[in-house]
């Protein structure tokens, strides 16, 4: 009699996580906005509760907040432009952090898609936290996404998983 309370309990459970993952699946395809550049060349999805707080010219910006200067805030920056025709993303980045490459120590090589990019991480817990990633989507075109937050109380566990939904979902049509 008890193991049968036991199983019966058990089913319970399993019928309610079920149920739960269905919803929690319907959230999450729920919440996501697709990001179409005005001339229609590239998409990007992002949180639909993140906003894009600007535009100008190449560059996509978007927040977790729509005003400035909030608790909590990060902000990106995606950009798709063109460049010389370079098969290894390595040799783009000081074509885009034009001023150094700071506060990122080192670059991995990683593949998005199928596409070569390259990835960093910078933490201080004075500064902030920030994140770039730049993917070679054609010989002469890159997206490039960067993220900070100057609040020390976010992690780069609580964007990264934003900003790789952003940069892999990325998609170029000229």
């Amino acid at each position: 009699m008890r193991q049968q309370v036991i199983y019966r309990k058990f089913a319970q459970l399993l019928m309610v996580l079920g149920i739960l993952l269905l919803g929690m699946q319907v959230v999450a395809q729920d919440e996501v906005a697709t990001y179409t550049a005005p001339n229609g060349t590239y998409t990007f999805d992002y949180p639909s509760h993140w906003f894009i707080v600007g535009v100008e010219g190449k560059n996509v910006f978007l927040s977790n907040f729509e005003l400035p200067n909030q608790a909590g805030q990060v902000l990106m920056r995606m950009t798709i432009d063109t460049i010389a025709p370079i098969e290894d993303p390595m040799d783009a980045i000081d074509l885009v952090l034009t001023n150094s490459r700071e506060p990122f120590e080192e670059f991995t090589p990683m593949t998005i898609g199928d596409h070569p990019a390259v990835y960093a991480e910078a933490s201080d817990d004075e500064l902030g936290r920030a994140i770039f990633s730049l993917v070679l989507l054609e010989d002469n075109i890159m997206a490039s996404l960067s993220a900070i937050t100057t609040d020390t109380g976010v992690t780069l566990d609580d964007f990264r998983p934003v900003f790789m939904l952003m940069i892999e979902s990325v998609m170029y049509s000229p």
